[in-house]
């Protein structure tokens, strides 16, 4: 499977959540096929269960479907599902652990005890622990204070070497962090091409998408003759 990584934007129910249920096999297009290196996921049920199997899909508050009674048993469930023996799967969590910076002393507590940003990290370890080839997420900083954020940034720019990544997300942080930008509107590709358009304030205006705060920062220091743009992407990569 070829890497993409893909930053999704657009307004409230244009269809983005719904794109994502697509790309995870969830859901069948109505018309036309979603294909996994030339074949189509739903080929037949083997097609469906080994493209499920490479995958990973953290829902928006996934931290609400907590399944196990420890954290180490949280993580272990994917594994488990996936027929991984059990002479592994203590190293591959605790390489999971590390990558998504879950604190081992809380592997025996019960999910539901950890704060939200710590719980949304178990749910991420939770699909690491496997190596997807592909990752969906659906608005992954929704709820997370400024610590937590920035901790997935770091994540982020770990994890986007290593598979494919496809993003629902509204904050221009993390959609720079994406080599490419698709903008829907109704159910339809509005734009679709580098992530830096965030940072053109006339072009993102036209394209219908709400400006946010890096976009009006670099708009104002650009009409004082302050090429914004490099400084900001050098900043966020030292994030």
């Amino acid at each position: 499977m070829e890497k993409i990584i893909i930053a999704l934007d657009g307004p409230s129910g244009s269809g983005k959540t719904t794109l994502l249920n697509l790309l995870a096999g969830l859901i069948r297009p109505s018309s036309g096929e979603v294909l996994s290196d030339g074949m189509s996921i739903h080929k037949d049920k083997k097609a469906i269960r080994e493209y499920w199997a490479k995958i990973g899909y953290l829902l928006q508050l996934s931290e609400r479907m907590v399944f196990s009674s420890t954290v180490k048993k949280e993580i272990e469930y994917s594994l488990k599902a996936r027929n991984f023996k059990k002479a592994i799967r203590q190293d591959l969590i605790s390489k999971a652990i590390n990558l998504a910076g879950v604190d081992s002393k809380h592997m025996e507590r019960h999910p539901m005890t950890l704060s939200g940003g710590e719980l949304r990290k178990v749910e991420i370890a939770s699909v690491l622990s496997y190596n997807p080839e592909l990752i969906l997420f659906d608005e992954p900083l929704a709820g997370l204070d400024l610590d937590s954020r920035m901790n997935f940034y770091r994540l982020l720019d770990e994890i986007k070497g290593k598979c494919s990544v496809v993003m629902v997300t509204h904050d221009a942080s993390s959609a720079l962090r994406m080599n490419r930008l698709i903008v829907l509107e109704n159910g339809s590709i509005k734009y679709d091409g580098d992530s830096s358009i965030i940072l053109n304030n006339d072009i993102y205006c036209d394209i219908g998408i709400e400006i946010n705060e890096l976009t009006s920062i670099n708009a104002i220091l650009k009409a004082s003759g302050i090429d914004y743009e490099d400084s900001l992407r050098e900043v966020l990569n030292e994030i």
